[in-house]
């Protein structure tokens, strides 16, 4: 059973992503994940290879994960090197557990290239956090100001939407680990047909009327991308 994690830079697809390894999901061994910084403490979670092989396949198509290949893009023209190394991936960490999975915002916009090469019953999970807290968070950390961050996030969630019209897709808000903790990590979990094994990590002393508020105009926002997408 696999399993994807996407969702927008600073949308919470870590914390996501940690969820899901406390409770069953091999992401790789800690040794083969990017290593964590002030910005992530805990870490990322990103196996380093996927998150290398996204970055060759945005380079060769002409992008980075910050300034996105114009689109339509031609998925068929994809090197077969690079393919190749998707399904190296693949054959990898399949062969370590029966649940595994992989997690790196860029294959939000990158997903008809992983297709190629993941299961065809592969679960998605898509992270959703309020988009002027998306930009707050990369300014933060030191991203450039000069980015027009919602314009990225649009063409994120944009190109997100329409690769996973099709695919199994799970949608969790930032907002709902810290207001609806319980809920919303049994439902992720439901879906990943992953057992909960009680491990906390979700900050509660953050549940407050501006989260629920927050979460209640990004469901708007995004409902009205979907509706148009």
């Amino acid at each position: 059973m696999a399993v994807v994690i996407i969702g927008m830079h600073r949308s919470g697809t870590s914390l996501t992503a940690q969820i899901l390894h406390d409770n069953g999901l091999y992401l790789g061994k800690p040794m083969e994940w990017l290593i964590g910084n002030e910005s992530n403490k805990a870490g990322y979670f990103e196996f380093t290879k996927a998150v290398r092989l996204n970055n060759a396949v945005l380079e060769h198509l002409g992008g980075s994960w910050s300034s996105l290949p114009k689109s339509p893009v031609n998925w068929n023209k994809i090197p077969q090197v690079l393919i190749n190394r998707g399904k190296d991936i693949v054959n990898y960490l399949s062969s370590q557990r029966h649940e595994w999975g992989f997690k790196d915002p860029r294959t939000t916009v990158l997903l008809p290239f992983w297709k190629k090469v993941l299961p065809s019953d592969c679960k998605v999970v898509f992270c959703l956090r309020h988009p002027s807290e998306i930009q707050d968070s990369l300014i933060k950390r030191g991203d450039k100001k000069s980015i027009n961050w919602r314009a990225l996030w649009v063409k994120y969630i944009q190109r997100g939407l329409v690769h996973t019209k099709t695919t199994n897709t799970h949608f969790v808000f930032y907002e709902d680990y810290f207001n609806k903790t319980e809920e919303s990590i049994d439902k992720l979990l439901d879906f990943c047909g992953l057992e909960n094994r009680g491990i906390e990590r979700i900050d509660k002393s953050r549940k407050n009327k501006q989260l629920t508020l927050l979460h209640d105009e990004a469901e708007e926002i995004y409902n009205n991308l979907y509706t148009n997408n």
